[in-house]
């Protein structure tokens, strides 16, 4: 794509009069007329004109073409077409025959759209931002995943049923058929008919092939394409019983992944065109991704509501906005594909997957920290839930507590709103506050409940539900939070001092992380265990940063080292991350004989065989992900926080299915090449290193590998939630080492309890307290005197 550029518009007269037919003609609610006679007839009129009349449109054109000068290249084509759709569904609406049967067929909710143009810009922000493998949209911050389920509740298409196969012989004969009827008419022509009800016709073919071709997954054609017919063929004797929304989905997916390798090879010098359903994106970004009190009250309301009025304010507001995706800075951010560098030449699929992965996630990133920077030098900066948290409690510290706020600004940018648990508020009286504290409260989705009865005062339910809207409408910044998972490094007592705690923590993270000199970085923080960290490698604990290899291995020796320490055994052994790093490069020739010294008895002071769980924090191609043998059992647990894990997931119960059925026919079924490229690589990695664990398991324990027992012979991909962002990886792996035992915490069989974006970060600065100010680390009073001098006010001279 390309961006402002020198070219010379071709305007000419007859274009000019061209348009000014048209508007005359669609003043006077003239009927469709197919495409070759409208053509013919402006012609016609065209020739007409006297030559003098010819003139004048000359030089208003050569007067045009003049004062334009520059032309802005469009960001991208596309054949989405809602205003020629909106056209034919205004017909429609007022003949209730049509409708009925549009109902039967499940395609009735489309002639409820309302919005005529796609605005181009701004869409192309919303696809720069969509990732096509992963199906996520990250905009401003926040992460969501596009499933069929929002094209159903958006454009209310059959969501469940049999899956769509455009895979027909083009000798098909109904295949052969239907392209004779309707292969080289274009698709204004279907519309004709249908408005006209062309006899011999089927109305429900009609109307799913005009709504296919214009609207849900357009291609470049102005004719309907084989593709299409595929599409009718596969699904005409029964469109209700068909998945539409995945279909959808797909092709939009795979249009836009199409569109972002092109640009990505920089030889693009033209807009590109793209399929798919560019309105359904459209809308659903500015449904889900709000900025601004403008959004529709539900998501099923969403058609109706984004009307051309709301959708060019929309657009007015992103380019006015300090949060907007249209800002000047943008130009060279959300629609400048072409500006990156080429794509290095990779000759492994899963490395250029990975590419594909980070680079999309680098540009949203990108846009933010620049969206961000806009913010703060504008001055009139807009403060979100994440940056004002920490300036909101320093600049309230000395109001009263009787200071009412109108409510957090986070929904403006449709973030999370999971803090709101838990957590004393300190506009309760002492009372009150003094029942919270005795009693506790357990709340979830912004609900509570009380644990015991209150001795000294009944409250009512009215006065219940006054306290939680007055709780409810506090500063996000005023209400104390709630550990995330039970942790040696995350406070579970949330008492009175719980604020002055936190204020503390949240200084030595500030401090610790802070930018500093070269010779500041290299000085030594943390040291215990017989290893340690400097300054530099603390910065990993950064908002939006990685966690590194040493944070990794510093967390697994201090927690082995603490349970050692605390009961005389150690049940969930943590394998460094230098040792796993070995172990994924190369696992077929990795020995445990290089590394005896962390595996060995005599080395350690304890058996590994002997624990109840044994883990590998992983750090492989930029990502953390966590290997887990459970000696009890000897089954292998793979943990990742990324889409893949579901994928796999979902392909090992495939697979054991048709296992299953092979047992039953006695002819093993093949995978297909689609999915052992999808399958096979992460597998295999996973595979070899259970048989790493395993080797070692057998040199320390052999007994565990007893006669007659049968050690599974898979990897088992455990459920746990996805991460909703690029960074955050490792913080889940951190989580997973102390609190992972298997055991399904929620009905929907997850391992780990979901963390929100603020639990995240609340864990990294208690990781870093917890690490600094540990009994045996060496420089903890060190830390602290320099945090001391560094919060004590200079005098000036």
């Amino acid at each position: 794509m390309a961006t402002d550029e020198e070219v010379k518009p071709k305007v000419s007269g007859y274009k000019l009069f061209m348009k000014a037919y048209y508007k005359q003609k669609k003043k006077k609610n003239e009927e469709m007329v197919p495409l070759g006679q409208e053509a013919q007839s402006v012609k016609q009129a065209w020739n007409a004109l006297r030559e003098d009349e010819k003139e004048r449109y000359r030089k208003r054109a050569q007067k045009l073409s003049m004062r334009q000068g520059k032309k802005y290249v469009v960001p991208f084509m596309t054949r989405c077409a809602p205003n020629q759709f909106m056209k034919l569904c205004q017909l429609i609406k007022d003949k209730p025959d049509m409708m009925e049967r549009l109902e039967k067929i499940g395609f009735h909710k489309l002639v409820d759209i309302c919005c005529a143009q796609i605005p181009r810009h701004l869409c192309g922000r919303f696809m720069d931002s969509f990732d096509p493998p992963t199906k996520n949209v990250s905009i401003r911050g926040k992460s969501l995943h596009v499933g069929p389920e929002d094209v159903r509740q958006i454009m209310g298409l059959p969501c469940h049923g049999r899956k769509i196969e455009t895979n027909t012989n083009n000798q098909d004969k109904s295949f052969k058929e239907l392209k004779r009827m309707y292969g080289s008419i274009p698709y204004k022509t279907i519309g004709n008919w249908l408005v006209e009800r062309k006899k011999g016709m089927d109305f429900e073919t009609l109307f799913v092939i005009y709504a296919l071709g214009t609207l849900l997954c357009p291609s470049a054609a102005i004719k309907v394409s084989d593709t299409v017919l595929k599409v009718i063929v596969a699904t005409k004797a029964a469109f209700t019983e068909y998945d539409w929304c995945t279909f959808i989905l797909d092709e939009l997916c795979n249009s836009i992944g199409v569109y972002k390798k092109k640009l990505r090879k920089g030889t693009v010098t033209a807009p590109l065109n793209i399929g798919g359903c560019m309105y359904f994106l459209m809308i659903y970004c500015l449904q889900h991704f709000p900025l601004g009190p403008v959004q529709a009250p539900t998501v099923e309301d969403a058609i109706i509501f984004w009307d051309d009025n709301r959708v060019k304010t929309r657009v007015q507001t992103e380019r006015e906005s300090n949060k907007g995706l249209l800002l000047p800075y943008g130009d060279g951010v959300g629609q400048s594909s072409t500006q990156l560098q080429p794509e290095p030449i990779f000759s492994h699929p899963e490395i250029k997957r990975t590419y594909d992965r980070v680079m999309s996630r680098v540009r949203s990133i990108l846009q933010e920290e620049l969206g961000s920077l806009q913010a703060r030098l504008l001055g009139g900066r807009e403060i979100d839930e994440d940056d004002g948290n920490d300036e909101g409690e320093g600049q309230r510290e000395g109001e009263s507590e009787d200071e009412e706020d109108g409510g957090d600004t986070e929904q403006e940018d449709g973030g999370d709103t999971e803090e709101e648990d838990g957590g004393d508020t300190e506009k309760e009286d002492d009372d009150m506050r003094s029942t919270k504290d005795d009693e506790g409260y357990k709340s979830e989705g912004g609900s509570s409940q009380k644990g015991q009865e209150c001795d000294d005062t009944n409250y009512s339910n009215e006065d219940q539900v006054n306290v939680e809207e007055e709780f409810h409408n506090l500063r996000k910044s005023e209400r104390l939070k709630k550990p995330a998972i039970g942790s040696p490094w995350v406070v579970t007592n949330i008492g009175k001092k719980r604020a002055k705690v936190a204020d503390e923590k949240e200084a030595l993270y500030q401090f610790c992380t802070a930018t500093c000199t070269k010779e500041e970085e290299m000085e030594e923080f943390v040291q215990m265990h017989d290893y340690f960290l400097t300054r530099k490698e603390l910065h990993c604990l950064r908002e939006n940063a990685w966690i590194n290899n040493r944070i990794m291995s510093m967390v697994a020796k201090t927690l082995v080292g603490d349970e050692l320490q605390r009961a005389g055994h150690v049940k969930r052994h943590i394998f460094s991350a230098e040792l796993m790093e070995k172990m994924s490069d190369n696992p077929q020739r990795w020995s445990w004989e290089a590394h005896e010294k962390e595996i060995l008895p005599e080395h350690i002071g304890y058996n590994i065989g002997e624990c109840d769980f044994i883990f590998g924090p992983t750090l492989h191609l930029n990502h953390w992900f966590c290997y887990v043998l459970d000696t009890k059992t000897m089954r292998f647990y793979a943990l990742d926080s990324y889409v893949d894990s579901i994928t796999y997931l979902r392909l090992q119960n495939e697979a054991e299915e048709a296992m299953k059925g092979c047992a039953q026919t006695k002819k093993p079924k093949r995978m297909t090449k689609t999915q052992q490229q999808q399958f096979n690589q992460k597998e295999w990695m996973a595979s070899r290193c259970r048989e790493c664990f395993l080797k070692i398991i057998q040199k320390v324990k052999p007994t565990l590998f007893g006669k007659g027992r049968e050690i599974p012979d898979q990897v088992n991909w455990a459920k746990v939630h996805l991460q909703s962002d690029t960074n955050s990886c490792g913080v889940h792996v951190l989580s997973w080492l102390q609190g992972w035992d298997g055991s399904p915490k929620d009905n929907e069989g997850y391992t780990i309890t979901k963390l929100s974006p603020d639990q995240l970060r609340l864990i990294k600065v208690e990781c870093l307290w917890w690490l600094v100010t540990h009994d045996q680390n060496i420089h903890k009073q060190k830390v602290l005197s320099q945090l001391s001098e560094n919060q004590q006010p200079k005098k000036k001279k």
